[in-house]
């Protein structure tokens, strides 16, 4: 009850947090924040978790059958007519009034161990409903942290994009001398006015691009859409995880052992296997006791309120009854055979999933395979483009070097350092999907 109760505390303070920025000033917004805010916000999470109450309610009452039933009733009403006074051993017509109460009570003593399995049942239920929790948890994680990252590469790439506007604004101002000294063809003024026309409309689809995906965001976070927030580099150890090596046939293993939607199934699984159980117990004789107990007051009696409830019509009742299933217009024939189609459908269903987990798996380590090579490319890549940029810009102010080699140089540096900036965050994300994939995946 009081992590739950810091949860709440945490997220309502958090939200307040946000509302008065968006009239004060910009947010930054953590992954750990974003991802925490998906998992209080998320409309399928909050249903799991409600539906999650009634699957626990069901679980009691399968252990609540064990116990008797008992029922408790009391009349009274008005009768006109003959009524017979047992005390006086005569009918009179008459109207009286009249009060009576009883205590009824049964408990099941054999029907097939149909409640055990009834039991086993709502155990098998639980535990499916607590899987999907954990698997609609690691569902909102990877979907945050797509959206959160995206929003940071869209960040990074503006900042690419105006940063190299304000180069090429430079660039111009420095053309602009050159041109009027009559070092540089007035054609480079031209082209490079050109070029800082081309990144001013760069710079302004990457703020839209950000916007977009900022919008998104929010819309998955259930922020308001007046907050205006920002997004920061997760604390990830990002050689750490370019250095980690994998072996497919461990992450075969881990998966079968933690993937939450593999347990689900396996639990519904046990579920229909119990739901079999319970069918085939309803060809079995069953056996109940039972105790009744019951008193009345007639008015008309000559006896005292006190001495008819306690004494003379008290009755008491108690026996077994055994009730042997017959003839039932083959209901419970028909009930076995669909209970037995559902467990070997629910057992198609997991040696499928089984199947599909793998493939996910092998997808998704060749995928972190791949991302993690481009990582080790685009680094170099970037290294060279730099380099390669910082030559053409020295022998172009020198005058030995042409606009074309110095806008190419540039280009290619623009992209490299995008490429760059795309496959650090790919990186991230396939490590995520590679941890969702496997089971293992946690909220930081």
């Amino acid at each position: 009850m009081l992590p739950k109760l810091i949860n709440k505390l945490f997220f309502t303070l958090l939200f307040g947090i946000f509302m008065h920025a968006a009239w004060s000033q910009d947010v930054m917004l953590s992954y750990e924040e974003a991802v925490q805010l998906g998992l209080q916000q998320n409309v399928d999470l909050r249903m799991q978790q409600n539906e999650m109450k009634v699957v626990k309610a069901e679980k009691n009452q399968a252990i609540g059958g064990l116990a008797p039933n008992v029922f408790a009733n009391v009349n009274a009403f008005r009768s006109s007519g003959n009524t017979f006074l047992e005390q006086e051993a005569k009918t009179i017509n008459t109207t009286s009034d009249n009060l009576a109460g009883g205590l009824e009570a049964n408990l099941n003593l054999f029907n097939g161990f149909a409640q055990m399995n009834r039991i086993r049942l709502g155990n098998a239920n639980f535990d499916a409903q607590h899987h999907l929790l954990d698997k609609t948890v690691q569902d909102v994680i990877v979907t945050v942290t797509k959206q959160y990252l995206q929003v940071l590469l869209d960040s990074e790439l503006l900042e690419i994009a105006e940063d190299n506007l304000k180069t090429q604004q430079l660039l111009l101002k420095q053309i602009e001398a050159m041109v009027e000294a009559g070092n540089r063809p007035r054609s480079d003024l031209y082209d490079q006015l050109a070029t800082v026309k081309n990144r001013e409309l760069l710079v302004l689809q990457a703020k839209n691009d950000l916007s977009n995906d900022k919008s998104n965001l929010a819309i998955t976070l259930q922020l308001d859409p007046t907050i205006n927030f920002g997004v920061g580099v997760p604390e990830w150890d990002l050689a750490q995880i370019s250095m980690t090596e994998y072996k497919l046939d461990e992450l075969y293993q881990r998966s079968i052992a933690h993937r939450p939607d593999l347990k689900q199934f396996r639990s519904e699984e046990q579920a229909n296997e119990r739901a079999v159980a319970i069918a085939k117990a309803s060809f079995a004789p069953s056996l109940t006791a039972f105790y009744g107990f019951s008193t009345r007051y007639n008015d008309q009696s000559i006896r005292s309120f006190d001495e008819q409830l306690a004494i003379d019509n008290k009755r008491n009742q108690f026996g077994l009854a055994l009730n042997i299933p017959i003839y039932s217009g083959l209901k419970n024939r028909t009930f076995l055979v669909r209970q037995k189609v559902n467990y070997e459908n629910a057992q198609i269903e997991t040696e499928n999933l089984e199947k599909t987990i793998l493939n996910d798996v092998r997808n998704a380590y060749q995928n972190f395979m791949d991302v993690k090579t481009a990582y080790e490319v685009s680094m170099a890549q970037q290294e060279a483009a730099d380099m390669a940029l910082k030559v053409q810009q020295e022998k172009y102010t020198l005058g030995v070097g042409s606009l074309i080699e110095l806008s190419a140089s540039n280009n290619n540096y623009i992209q490299a350092a995008s490429k760059l900036a795309q496959a650090r965050l790919n990186l991230l994300f396939q490590k995520v999907l590679l941890d969702y994939q496997t089971g293992v995946l946690q909220a930081p």
